[in-house]
């Protein structure tokens, strides 16, 4: 009997094996992004109350939400946009903070998609990132920022950031007076770059005919940054004029930084969106017909959850992403292209990467003209096709030598997998750091202990130091930690042979002149201390050896002032 195979839904699927990883690759990726700008983790439910995205919030379509029930009769929905989500939980959490939020999110959205958008998914995975609370030019050019750093971290290098202002088309509808459904079929035409569309529109509504031209320049007002001075041109608005030089200003924020040829403008780049009240953006690529990362400013979002806060941010759509990066790929293998510059980046890096840690690299041709390209580092796998491992570092839990410092660190995989930092075979930059920090000619600093395992203490009652082979594979080099060890030998000989010394006097009146500092038991070069006692009470100090009615004695100078010449020290001299 054939057994009926299981399904998913139209619109949704799975993903599993290597598309799977090769996902979570790339979410990894621009999650770095996200976290080195100090962006935060925020995780919403799926399942939201409808009123979060109705449509006084700007959200999407009631239409395209899938709706369910609550057992108490609420409305409830699949969350179809992250921004109203995080919105909520930021008014909730955040209400009271002064100072800017940052937040950023890895969740999935669910859009019942009408057959107009046959092959579109409707659950998609999304990764953003939201600035609250911050109205600034210079959070905008941050989020611009970033959206340019998530693109180049996931391996494109083609593609551009549009920029709009949606106060830009406000301005012009506020002049002409348009409202309500008509002010809605506008967006929708200059969105769609429905040149005949508008200018019907416009034709059918009674209003200035500058403000006409203005809205009907819009879907054709998009390039370099001759449109801005075009847009001023056809409008002397206030709303729109400002509109126009914060673009401005922001583009000379991103061209210092060498971002802005990655940037073009679009005045007529709307959003169904409602909730977008500036600056708005959208990311395209080629491989894919729509922009990969969505995003702008919704200064006004926030107050309708009771959270009166200005607002910028942006998703990135997972899949679509990685759709456009393997369309990309399949278009130049299918066309044998020539990858040799792309070649020569790589072995730069590599080279580049070399010089901190050695290397061995292979390329395997896997046929079709399609080749897997390795990295390894001392047999561990670094880079394998499109996955890669990283390294990190990790807090030692303990101290490998007693006088090492705290908080050293360790550096392992990812995976958590060890990563044999003293390999013989391990050369470059990190392997020469690591002998100099660890390198104790192959022994370790103890605390010395007796054949009972007691620990051995001098006559002042001070944990004695020494130093034995490792038992673990270590650093055989001499660094840090060795010329440590033997400065705390020295110090250790040299305070006894002076303390002998001074605790000689005749009248049995001498104590040590060195001890350990407060709280420390174990006499190094890092806490060797003058006697306190000796401070608070001179006529403690030893001046003479031999208990006599004269002043002549002076055996205990004579004997310090030996010290000089005598080898006291691993064949050296107190000197």
């Amino acid at each position: 009997m054939k057994k009926d195979l299981l399904h998913t839904p139209e619109g949704v699927r799975d993903i599993y094996s290597t598309e799977c990883a090769e996902k979570k690759v790339i979410e990894n990726r621009l999650h770095d992004v996200c976290a080195s700008y100090g962006y935060n983790d925020i995780q919403t439910p799926s399942i939201e109350f409808f009123d979060v995205f109705n449509k006084e919030r700007g959200s999407v379509p009631s239409n395209e939400m899938f709706k369910l029930f609550d057992r108490y009769g609420n409305t409830l929905v699949l969350r179809p946009d992250m921004t109203p989500s995080i919105a909520r939980a930021t008014a909730k959490y955040f209400e009271d903070r002064v100072l800017p939020v940052k937040l950023c999110y890895l969740g999935n959205t669910f859009i019942n998609v009408s057959k107009y958008y046959q092959g579109r998914l409707k659950e998609n995975t999304m990764l953003g990132a939201e600035l609250i609370n911050d109205n600034s030019l210079a959070a905008d050019y941050e989020i611009i920022s970033m959206v340019i750093d998530c693109m180049l971290s996931a391996g494109l290098t083609e593609f551009q950031v549009e920029l709009g202002n949606v106060a830009f088309f406000n301005g012009l509808l506020h002049k002409a007076g348009i409202t309500g459904d008509s002010a809605e079929e506008l967006l929708r035409l200059i969105k769609d770059k429905n040149y005949f569309g508008v200018e019907e529109l416009l034709d059918s509504l009674n209003i200035d005919d500058a403000v006409a031209k203005a809205l009907l320049e819009l879907p054709q007002l998009f390039g370099g940054t001759e449109v801005l001075e075009k847009a001023k041109s056809l409008t002397d608005e206030e709303e729109c004029i400002q509109a126009v030089n914060r673009l401005e200003k922001l583009y000379e924020l991103l061209k210092n930084n060498n971002y802005d040829k990655y940037i073009s403008f679009d005045l007529g780049d709307l959003s169904e969106h409602a909730y977008y009240t500036g600056i708005i953006f959208h990311a395209y690529t080629f491989g894919t017909g729509e922009p990969v990362v969505n995003g702008g400013r919704y200064d006004k979002l926030l107050g309708q959850f009771g959270c009166d806060k200005a607002s910028i941010g942006f998703s990135i759509t997972i899949d679509r992403l990685i759709a456009a990066l393997n369309r990309q790929i399949n278009q130049i293998e299918a066309n044998y292209g020539n990858a040799n510059d792309l070649r020569d980046k790589r072995n730069a890096m590599i080279d580049e990467l070399s010089e901190i840690v050695n290397l061995e690299t292979s390329e395997e041709d896997m046929g079709n003209n399609v080749s897997n390209f390795s990295v390894r580092i001392n047999g561990q796998t670094l880079v394998s096709s499109y996955s890669y491992n990283t390294l990190e570092t990790v807090a030692r839990a303990d101290k490998k030598n007693y006088s090492d410092a705290e908080g050293l660190y360790d550096v392992q995989w990812n995976s958590g997998q060890k990563f044999d930092m003293y390999s013989t075979s391990l050369s470059g930059h990190l392997k020469g750091l690591i002998d100099i920090r660890d390198g104790n000619n192959g022994e370790h600093e103890n605390i010395e202990t007796d054949d009972d395992g007691n620990n051995v203490t001098d006559s002042d009652g001070n944990l004695v130091l020494t130093t034995a082979p490792a038992a673990d594979k270590t650093v055989s080099y001499k660094g840090v930690p060795y010329y440590q060890a033997q400065l705390n030998e020295f110090a250790k000989i040299f305070s006894d042979a002076v303390n002998k010394i001074m605790k000689s006097d005749g009248s049995s009146k001498g104590i040590s002149l060195f001890v350990t500092q407060p709280n420390t038991t174990v006499m190094s070069a890092g806490n060797i201390t003058v006697n306190p006692e000796l401070l608070k009470n001179a006529d403690l100090l030893a001046i003479k050896k031999e208990q006599n009615d004269g002043e002549s004695d002076a055996k205990i100078m004579e004997e310090l002032n030996k010290l000089q010449s005598e080898k006291i020290f691993a064949g050296g001299t107190g000197s």
